[in-house]
């Protein structure tokens, strides 16, 4: 599966990278910023690990609907830092994931997600 993981965290996007790499899957890259993240999406992502603050204005549920105006069928995966972020479920085709991202939960997520 090709992923996009978009997060301002470098340690949090390097450690996603080595745990989805390990379990098979391929990282089409790694973005910080909505102009990257367009970039990186057109190379048609099978799945996208999206953070919820990123470093520029725009959060990644902004972003996240935006890209739903485009794509209503590549799985989302929010990765959020708090139980207040869930109306993040508001966005179609999209899941969960809490931070820290522990190896099981990261695993049935994908699960889910495929």
């Amino acid at each position: 599966m090709r992923v996009l993981i978009v997060e301002d965290e470098m340690l949090v996007a390097m450690a996603l990278k080595l745990n989805l790499e390990a379990c098979g899957h391929e990282i089409i890259g790694i973005s910080s910023t909505e102009q990257m993240f367009w970039q990186f999406v057109e190379g048609e992502p099978d799945l996208i690990f999206l953070d919820t603050q990123l470093k520029d204005e725009t959060t990644g549920i902004e972003l996240a609907r935006k890209f739903r105006q485009e794509n209503t069928k590549t799985p989302i995966i929010f990765t959020v830092e708090s139980e207040r972020e869930v109306k993040l479920l508001e966005v179609s085709n999209s899941s969960i994931l809490m931070k820290p991202v522990f190896f099981e939960s990261l695993e049935e997520h994908l699960k889910q997600a495929l």
